[in-house]
C-alpha cells in the first residue's frame, strides 16, 4: 500500500512538472507577443500571464484519470510564490543600496564601470592612481556626492565631480550618470587617445626641440611641400 502511494505521488509530481512546462511555453509566447523589444512585461501584462497559466492548468489538471486538480494546482503557485518572494527581496537589496548616502571609495569606481572588478579598484586607489580633492585615499574612504577626483586608468587622466552614489554596477548610460567630467579633461583624454593611436603605427613624439640638423631638415621638406 505503501509502494502504491508513492508511485502515485512520483505520477502526480511528473505530471505536474509537464502542466508547469506547458505553462512557461505559455508565458514565454506571451511575453514575446507583449514586449518584443524589452524583453520584459508590465505589471498588469504579468497578471494576466499569471491567469493564463491559471486556466491552462486548470483546463488539463482534471484531464489525467488519478490526479486531483488541487494536487497538481497547488505545486505551481507555491513554485510562483517562492520565484516572487527571491525576486523582491533581491529589488529591495538593490533599491537599499542605491539609496545609500555613502559609499565606500574602491565600490563606487566599480560602480561607475571605471575599473572591471573591485579588485582592480582597491588597488588602483593603493597604488596612487586615485585622488580625492588632492588627496591619495585609502579604497575604505567614504566618499560623498560633490567631491572631485582623480583617475589615472593606465595612462588615461579623467577629472570628473561625483554626481551620484551607488553601489550597485549597472550600464554604462547609468554609470556614466554617476560623475560630471569636465571638458577639459575630455579634450586631455582626446588628445591622449590621438598619441596613443600615432604611436601603434610607429610614430613616436620627439622627446625634446629639434636641433640645427633637424631644423634645416624640417625647413627643406616644407620647400618640398610648396611644390
Amino acid at each position: 500500500m505503501h509502494a502504491a502511494a508513492m508511485r502515485l505521488g512520483r505520477g502526480q509530481d511528473r505530471l505536474a512538472w509537464m502542466l508547469w512546462l506547458k505553462v512557461r511555453i505559455a508565458v514565454s509566447l506571451r511575453l514575446f507577443e507583449d514586449a518584443p523589444g524589452s524583453g520584459r512585461l508590465s505589471s498588469a501584462a504579468t497578471a494576466q500571464t499569471w491567469a493564463l497559466a491559471q486556466t491552462i492548468v486548470a483546463d488539463h489538471a482534471g484531464s489525467h484519470v488519478g490526479v486531483p486538480e488541487i494536487a497538481v494546482f497547488a505545486r505551481i503557485p507555491r513554485c510562483a510564490a517562492r520565484a516572487n518572494a527571491r525576486h523582491e527581496t533581491a529589488r529591495r537589496m538593490n533599491l537599499e543600496l542605491e539609496q545609500a548616502t555613502t559609499v565606500r571609495l574602491d565600490v563606487w569606481l566599480w560602480a561607475a564601470r571605471f575599473f572591471k572588478t573591485r579588485s582592480l579598484a582597491k588597488n588602483a586607489v593603493e597604488t596612487g592612481k586615485v585622488d580625492v580633492a588632492g588627496q591619495r585615499p585609502k579604497p575604505s574612504r567614504t566618499l560623498r556626492s560633490g567631491e572631485q577626483l582623480r583617475i589615472d586608468r593606465g595612462g588615461e587622466i579623467f577629472e570628473i565631480t561625483v554626481a551620484a552614489l551607488s553601489a550597485v554596477r549597472g550600464a554604462a548610460p547609468v554609470a556614466q550618470a554617476l560623475y560630471v567630467e569636465s571638458d577639459s579633461s575630455r579634450e586631455a583624454r582626446a588628445q591622449w587617445r590621438l598619441q596613443r593611436a600615432a604611436e601603434r603605427t610607429g610614430y613616436r613624439a620627439p622627446e625634446g626641440k629639434p636641433d640645427k640638423r633637424a631644423r634645416r631638415l624640417i625647413t627643406a621638406l616644407g620647400d618640398i611641400d610648396a611644390f
